[in-house]
């Protein structure tokens, strides 16, 4: 999830509650930034992701290196679900 203002939140939220993979970026900002420091301050609800808070904080990251983190933690997700 990059920025966003309103309707990127709301689409955000509507992932969790499906508990689909959210990568908010929290350099881009707006509803990214929001859902990052939300996510970050229930972390325990969100344990189904199969993230660590450390690798999750790592979208963080200003400049590229927040997208490079969601890039990471998205093919990491990606393979763990083909494993199972």
């Amino acid at each position: 999830m990059l920025g966003g203002l309103g309707g990127t939140r709301k689409t955000g939220e509507k992932a969790l509650q499906a508990r689909k993979l959210l990568l908010p970026v929290s350099d881009t900002g707006g509803d990214a930034k929001e859902l990052y420091i939300h996510m970050l301050r229930k972390w325990n609800e969100f344990e189904w992701m199969g993230l660590s808070q450390k690798e999750f904080q790592r979208l963080g990251r200003p400049g590229t290196g927040g997208i490079d983190a969601a890039i990471e933690l998205a093919l990491k997700s990606r393979v763990a679900r083909e494993g199972s």
